[in-house]
Parts: C-alpha cells; sequence; structure tokens
C-alpha cells in the first residue's frame, strides 16, 4: 500500500457546502494536482486536489458525497470517496473510459449524487434534533437529565445517537415516547437551522477532545433549536425539511446509551 501523501504544499480546500447544502453542482472549480492515496484493496488510488468542493469528506459520523468532476473537453473524474486531511480535502476515484488525468490549473465542473445529500442531510440533522428533544425532556425526567450526548452515527444503516449514562429498563418505553413527542414538535415546529464559526475558548470544552487547538476557530450548527454544538457536517435548512424519525429502539450496555432511529423516505 502507498504512503498517504504529503498534502502540505496545498491551499486549504474552500468548502462550499457549508454555504447551501441543497447545492449539487459546482460550476467552477480549479484543480490543484492529482496524487496517489492508500487503498485498502488496490494498494493505491487516484485522487483529485482542488481548490473548492461541494463535496462533503466522510468523517463526522457522515458518509462520502459521491459524484464526477468533468472537465472542460469532457474528461470525467467519477468519486467514491472523499477525504479530509486537515484542511485539505482528497477525491478519491477514477478516470472514465481511462481518460487522461487532470493538469494542475485545469477548470473543472462539479456534480454531487443529490438524492444521496438529501438523504445523509436528514439523516445527521435528525442526530442533532434527537438532542434537541432530549434536552427538552430532560427538563421534567430524572432519566433523560442523566444522559450526556457523545456521538452519533448517521450512515443511513442504522443511524444512532449515543449518550454516556444508563437508563433503567423500566423507564425505557416511557422516556422513547416521551422524546418521539418532543421530536416530533421540534420538526412540527419549522425551527431555521443556525450556524456560525467561533473561537474554540467559547466552546463548551466536552465537545472538544483532549490537546484540541484553543487558538482555532470552530464551526457550530444548530438543529431545531438553540443547543448549538461543533459539527463539520451538511444539514437540513429548517426542521421540517426532516420529515418524519421515527425512535425504533433504546439500550443501556456498559454505560452507555444509544439512540436508534430511522427518517422516511
Amino acid at each position: 500500500m502507498c504512503a498517504a501523501p504529503d498534502l502540505s504544499s496545498f491551499p486549504p480546500t474552500a468548502r462550499t457546502y457549508f454555504e447551501d447544502t441543497w447545492q449539487f453542482q459546482l460550476p467552477a472549480a480549479a484543480v490543484l494536482g492529482v496524487v496517489q492515496v492508500p487503498d485498502k484493496l488496490l494498494g493505491a488510488a487516484v485522487a483529485v486536489v482542488l481548490d473548492a468542493t461541494i463535496f462533503h469528506p466522510q468523517g463526522g459520523g457522515q458518509p462520502t458525497d459521491v459524484g464526477a468532476i468533468t472537465a472542460a473537453d469532457g474528461r470525467v473524474f467519477r468519486v467514491t470517496m472523499s477525504k479530509a486531511a486537515g484542511d485539505v480535502i482528497t477525491h478519491t476515484g477514477t478516470f472514465v473510459d481511462g481518460a487522461a488525468p487532470f493538469a494542475a490549473g485545469e477548470a473543472v465542473s462539479l456534480a454531487i449524487d443529490g438524492g444521496a445529500r438529501r438523504l445523509h442531510a436528514r439523516i445527521h440533522s435528525a442526530g442533532h434534533a434527537l438532542d434537541v428533544a432530549l434536552a427538552t425532556v430532560a427538563l421534567t425526567s430524572d432519566a433523560a437529565k442523566a444522559l450526556v450526548p457523545t456521538k452519533g452515527y448517521h450512515f443511513p444503516d442504522g443511524p444512532t445517537v449515543e449518550y454516556k449514562g444508563k437508563v433503567d429498563p423500566a423507564e425505557a418505553d416511557a422516556l422513547v415516547a416521551q422524546l418521539q413527542a418532543a421530536l416530533d414538535k421540534v420538526i412540527a415546529d419549522d425551527v431555521p437551522t443556525s450556524q456560525r464559526v467561533i473561537p474554540a475558548t467559547e466552546v463548551d470544552p466536552q465537545y472538544l477532545g483532549t490537546g484540541f487547538p484553543m487558538d482555532a476557530q470552530v464551526r457550530v450548527v444548530g438543529v431545531a433549536g438553540k443547543l448549538m454544538c461543533p459539527c463539520g457536517g451538511t444539514h437540513v435548512m429548517k426542521s421540517s425539511e426532516l420529515g418524519a424519525v421515527k425512535l425504533e429502539k433504546l439500550k443501556t450496555k456498559k454505560g452507555a446509551t444509544k439512540l436508534y432511529y430511522s427518517v422516511g423516505a
């Protein structure tokens, strides 16, 4: 397997998906380089580095966007994986029909799978909305008050939100019913999603890992309410866009509680 490429010479990739979740095409971007990246199956794969992208990189509990990068002369690079290495995003895939690689400085256009982006954004936002529902229920429920958000898995094959803390099995069904009612309400209230970039010193320390650079700027997102937390994902513009979200089950194991949920078509 090839070594990870040195991307330090590339400037940060402009992430236009932060500006508009529903932007599925970017008419103009510039190729900065084509590099080799490690691949578990092939040993090495081709990746394109751009000055700007609409491809959300896999990470933060959210899947990669997939799609295509197209040159002015019609050459197509099919993107199957996008990843972030610091501030630089790589787009891994293959050139269709053995097309010649892009050259540095070449102008290209980008298009992602809009259906997949919509689904991933709704699933991710639903996880945040569930945190808001929990905070609401915690005002009157000791069972909910004992749970502290830790992480989420926002992939279509069984999304979950995990919390530190236990729930008594005798209280589980009642808590799920309360959370579902609170979740239904925040969706019906059609609350706008908010986002901003703030200094790390203004972020609740529980959301920052050990050794996080406190001189950094952090993007924080609030879905369905005022609960703002650091997030690099894509989200719905307002809570009504979540559609139907159903809490499937609650499981407590080894001091952690997982809430499993699903989003409708």
